[in-house]
């Protein structure tokens, strides 16, 4: 990926510098040249570009900011073995399930992944002796899609305020 230059790195000539786009586009990776070469790439995106996070949230232009990065290590017997490493922040609006006043969800996200050839390989792995969840890789891998995912693992169960009241029902006193 090339990186993107800031107006502090224009040159001082009267050259029209675009303004940076706050939001990057996810892209799709070939993970096996990604890990290989030790590549990075970060970028936002607004939580409505995930439609299946998007209707777990209040606010679907909440935006998560996210960095992936590759890693290869050849092991004894000379295969290559990929390594992503994926980070996403951010905060979305969710319903409190006590006052039903939306709540701020803060995500700090930190996943790290060893890469295999097939899901016959992925399923055969025994997660419990990785410090790395398995992933089939790809030449074109979503990682829209595991952005997406790892997110809505992430959400709670029952998202609530750490301290709000019940909402006040009215009531209705007759003689």
């Amino acid at each position: 990926m090339r990186p993107v230059r800031g107006p502090e790195d224009a040159p001082t000539a009267r050259l029209a510098v675009p303004p940076l786009r706050p939001v990057m586009a996810i892209p799709v990776l070939d993970t096996h040249e990604f890990t290989r070469r030790g590549e990075s790439a970060a970028g936002s995106v607004p939580v409505a570009e995930l439609p299946r996070l998007a209707d777990a949230v209040l606010d679907p232009q909440a935006v998560l900011h996210w960095a992936v990065a590759g890693r290869s290590e050849v092991g004894v017997q000379g295969h290559r073995t990929g390594f992503l490493r994926l980070h996403v922040d951010g905060e979305v609006p969710q319903r409190c399930v006590r006052c039903l006043e939306p709540v701020r969800v803060r995500l700090a996200i930190d996943r790290a992944f060893r890469l295999v050839g097939s899901e016959a390989q992925a399923e055969r792995e025994d997660p419990d002796e990785d410090a790395c969840d398995v992933l089939v890789g790809s030449r074109h891998f979503d990682l829209a899609a595991l952005v997406e995912d790892e997110t809505i693992m992430a959400l709670p169960v029952a998202p609530r305020h750490d301290a709000c009241s019940m909402p006040q029902i009215p009531v209705i006193i007759r003689d």
